[in-house]
């Protein structure tokens, strides 16, 4: 059985889970340290390489929050982002933006910006206050 997260426990489809965090970067080095990171702290992730991908897993799989490097492939950081924040059922996914965001890119905003190297606590610490905000999960 995975390891549930020690302070968020929420419902989905019926069953006590930990938050799902959706990972979208196209260097797997940035994916390993997040996972690792992530999985640690008990939440469940998802990872996609592809901007076009992360737009479509947002609307079907439906995690609880998103981490998107601006350097994705396919779509660009900022054209995920414009496609997240024009879709309705996603405007209660916060998102945190990893990376340097560009300077000619419409600024469109995260909720958190993080940029490399990132602090394992600070980044964690981000995700439940997200978490929290959103109320997605209630803290047990």
């Amino acid at each position: 059985m995975p390891k549930i997260h020690e302070k968020y426990i929420g419902r989905r489809d019926g069953e006590l889970c930990s938050p799902v965090i959706m990972v979208g970067d196209a260097n797997p080095l940035n994916r390993k340290l997040l996972r690792d990171i992530l999985t640690t702290k008990g939440y469940q992730v998802l990872e996609m390489t592809n901007g076009k991908h992360v737009v479509d897993s947002l609307i079907h799989r439906k995690p609880d929050l998103a981490m998107l490097n601006v350097n994705i492939l396919g779509l660009s950081g900022p054209e995920v982002m414009a496609r997240i924040r024009k879709e309705k059922i996603l405007e209660n996914v916060p998102v945190i933006i990893v990376g340097h965001w560009p300077k000619e890119a419409t600024p469109i905003e995260g909720d958190a910006y993080f940029k490399h190297p990132i602090s394992a606590t600070q980044l964690c610490s981000t995700i439940d206050t997200l978490l929290a905000q959103y109320r997605k999960y209630a803290v047990s």
